[in-house]
């Protein structure tokens, strides 16, 4: 996680030469989390969409295991043996529409041509083994969930009740407590693989009042969008 930050404030320094507004989702969300509680001076304001705010125990009573972990399982397992057997973008892409999703439906039923397409050439080029820290719990996030967030936020996260939504009430209400430029926002019936998520977030952030701070057209056009 610390390179990941490292490579976003190098960014924000080598091309943006001002501070910016981030659009983070999933673990570009915490990214940005970190790096405005880090660099703060290369931040003007966050917008984390279902971002992994806080690391649970996996081994405490009551845990319940996140839908992804499955889906990046089942990556690791055959994203080395793709690359070794030289497959073609076309055959990973259509093997990609059929895989499971984390929440059931292959995700060429939940993903446009465009995502699976990208899933697809993420799957040839990334080394899967950045999964590793994920899977066996020992990943360390440059984010703080004790400490506020030094810049205006919003924070949107998935439907608590879908099986792969990964920021909880307990981060939501962190960020709530802490951050006085903080707003939350929960997406009833919404998960973070459909989407629908997306436009319903837009929606929340489209909302000026919503988001203190940060300006509107950043907003909706996502700039600074980080992944």
């Amino acid at each position: 996680m610390s390179d990941c930050v490292s490579d976003a404030a190098a960014v924000c320094e080598q091309v943006a030469g001002a501070p910016v507004v981030i659009v983070g989702h999933s673990l570009g969300g915490a990214t940005a989390a970190g790096l405005a509680q880090t660099r703060p001076e290369l931040v003007r304001g966050v917008v984390l969409e279902d971002a992994p705010l806080s690391l649970p125990d996996p081994s405490a009573e009551g845990t319940q295991r996140n839908s992804l972990m499955d889906v990046f399982t089942l990556l690791r397992e055959v994203n080395s043996d793709v690359r070794a057997a030289g497959r073609s973008l076309e055959d990973v892409t259509a093997a990609t529409a059929m895989s499971p999703s984390a929440v059931g439906p292959p995700l060429g039923e939940i993903l446009v041509p465009d995502g699976v397409a990208t899933m697809a050439m993420g799957t040839l080029a990334v080394d899967a083994s950045v999964l590793d820290v994920v899977l066996d719990g020992s990943s360390q996030s440059v984010f703080d969930p004790g400490r506020p967030l030094p810049v205006p936020a919003a924070v949107v996260a998935a439907d608590p009740a879908s099986p792969d939504a990964v920021t909880r009430p307990p981060d939501l209400a962190r960020i709530a407590e802490t951050g006085p430029q903080a707003s939350t926002h929960t997406l009833a019936g919404s998960n973070p693989s459909d989407p629908r998520h997306r436009g319903a977030a837009r929606a929340v952030l489209g909302d000026r009042r919503g988001v203190p701070g940060i300006p509107q057209r950043l907003i909706s056009t996502g700039v600074g969008r980080t992944r």
